[in-house]
């Protein structure tokens, strides 16, 4: 990999151990990115079902 993050291009290593940081690094990001949009997706379906309820009751 060409590309690294400051921070892991700056350490003494390899540039397979390099690769590897930073391949960690980007699927870390990857699935907490997902998470949050998950949970996002959930809030807003129950804000939404509340929403209906509360329409129905008034």
């Amino acid at each position: 990999m060409s590309e690294w993050d400051e921070d892991i291009a700056a350490l003494d290593m390899s540039d397979a151990e390099k690769n590897g940081l930073q391949v960690y690094r980007n699927c870390t990001k990857a699935f907490e990115m997902e998470q949050v949009k998950q949970f996002a997706a959930e809030v807003n379906s129950e804000i939404q079902k509340r929403g209906q309820v509360r329409m129905a009751l008034t």
